[in-house]
């Protein structure tokens, strides 16, 4: 998970409109209908808009950072706009979705299908995926004007500058909390992302690992011919390009970036790593 910039979202005229349409709509329907009305819009509206998410973040998940190839990916609202999971509600609520956010782009989250969606393993008995989750500290938004300044939610969020650094991870492209207690808030609110979010899918954790171990021996390899006082011919290629793929896999548009960058820093005692990290973060 990487910080996005949503400020720097280059909005087109036609969306305004949309947005001022709808919300207009919504306002005078019970549950069911804007549950209705928001499902017919939605085709247009991510049609629209899904190219500009992909533009900021260089075409991944905002979550996971996987890229999203083939034209594949969900528009997921970090406030669910038709309902809350009853998982996360206090027993005999129900909650009909943050509606008034249904077309907000502060709420909008590029996802792959594998965070966004809810994926049933029924020999484990586990279910992961964001769906409609959306588990929360404090008083819940129940509807327009409420305040949502109430809720302290607890699942990280990547527009939250903060967020992205309460994950890490190892050698092995692991996802772990970064707070080592276990009792705090901020281990807590990782502990419960990487498990909606579905960060730790083993397909995931395998391709992050590729890259992860991929940087680590690239790092290890510099290391060795930066020790040499005479290069061979071969040598001297080698080193040029082991330094060119370093620079790629720390590129911001790199798949699984902030896990190779962590992956890196333990070898910042390199001045061409540390400037390479300093690049681009």
């Amino acid at each position: 998970m990487r910080h996005i910039a949503i400020a720097n979202l280059q909005l087109v005229q036609e969306w305004d409109v949309l947005v001022a349409e709808l919300l207009a709509e919504l306002r005078n329907k019970d549950a069911d209908g804007r549950a209705e009305a928001l499902g017919k819009a939605s085709f247009s509206a991510w049609r629209m808009i899904i190219p500009l998410l992909r533009r900021l973040s260089h075409n991944k998940c905002y979550y996971s950072e996987r890229r999203l190839n083939f034209g594949i990916a969900d528009v997921d609202h970090y406030r669910p706009k038709s309902r809350v999971a009853k998982c996360d509600l206090n027993e005999g609520d129900t909650h009909r979705g943050y509606w008034w956010l249904s077309l907000l782009v502060s709420n909008f989250r590029l996802s792959a299908p594998q965070c966004n969606r809810l994926i049933e393993d029924v020999i484990a008995e586990v279910v992961s995926g964001k769906g409609t989750r959306f588990p929360i500290r404090g008083v819940r938004a129940l509807d327009e004007g409420d305040l949502i300044e109430n809720e302290e939610a607890m699942l990280l969020d990547p527009m939250v500058p903060t967020d992205p650094a309460l994950l890490t991870f190892d050698d092995l492209g692991q996802v772990k909390p970064t707070a080592d207690d276990e009792n705090s808030i901020d281990h807590q609110r990782a502990k419960i992302s990487i498990r909606v979010y579905n960060l730790d899918d083993g397909g995931v954790t395998s391709l992050r690992g590729h890259f992860c171990t991929r940087a680590k021996h690239l790092a290890q390899t510099l290391e060795e011919l930066l020790e040499l006082e005479v290069f061979t011919l071969t040598q001297r290629r080698q080193l040029v390009e082991t330094m060119i793929e370093l620079k790629e896999l720390v590129r911001d548009d790199a798949e699984f970036v902030t896990a190779v960058r962590t992956t890196l820093r333990a070898f910042n005692y390199i001045p061409f790593i540390a400037e390479a990290l300093e690049e681009w973060e």
